[in-house]
């Protein structure tokens, strides 16, 4: 989370949307009294350390990603659930199962069914309600941090990718990780995000030329 005084604007950063890039860049331009915050602070938070007009005031802007693309990313980052300290082992045991094989898509089944970390919090509040003034899309992340910053009047700078994860299997496509029941838990638990960013599970339509 970034509060910049200085340019009046909020970045909230939700787990794996490709936070880290943008949060980078936006250091750069922060001032000696805004607020940097690299963990994954949510708006109810933020809102209660600098009050309710600096919050309403700002502009507030955020990062979207498909949930079902997303916990891909997450199953890998967090060792595909597989306990053990050791985090190369778990990598090498989940890599070593065969993807299409049963034990591979019924222990990643297990983490979805497991998994309690959710983004909608940064794009909702309580009621339901859109709390933020403008949402990027992890699908074109560099385009619309293009345009924010033409918002917000702060020199461009393409972002370049932090933290990429090197073992993730075979680069498969993420919507082959998902058997119908894993794939409804996500649908099911996102339903409100997948419904306001029109995501659906599977490969993009192809545009046509």
């Amino acid at each position: 989370m970034i509060v910049s005084h200085k340019h009046k604007f909020i970045f909230f950063k939700p787990w794996k949307v490709g936070g880290n890039s943008v949060e980078h860049n936006l250091i750069e331009h922060c001032g000696d009294k805004d607020l940097i915050d690299t963990t994954h602070r949510n708006p109810k938070d933020t809102l209660d350390i600098i009050g309710k007009r600096k919050f309403n005031k700002y502009f507030k802007f955020t990062i979207a990603r498909n949930p079902w693309d997303r916990m891909v990313s997450y199953f890998w980052w967090q060792d595909g659930g597989l306990v053990g300290k050791n985090h190369r082992k778990n990598i090498d045991k989940l890599v070593k199962m065969q993807f299409n094989g049963y034990q591979f898509k019924e222990q990643f089944a297990r983490w979805i069914g497991n998994y309690s970390h959710f983004n909608q919090p940064f794009y909702f509040d309580d009621k339901g309600n859109p709390i933020m003034d403008h949402y990027m899309k992890f699908e074109n992340l560099d385009d619309d941090y293009k345009q924010i910053c033409k918002k917000l009047k702060l020199p461009y700078k393409s972002l370049k990718k932090i933290g990429t994860f090197p073992f993730k299997k075979k680069n498969e496509e993420y919507w082959k990780y998902y058997n119908y029941e894993s794939g409804a838990v996500i649908a099911q638990r996102h339903k409100k995000t997948i419904e306001m960013f029109n995501y659906t599970c599977g490969p993009s339509p192809e545009k046509d030329i």
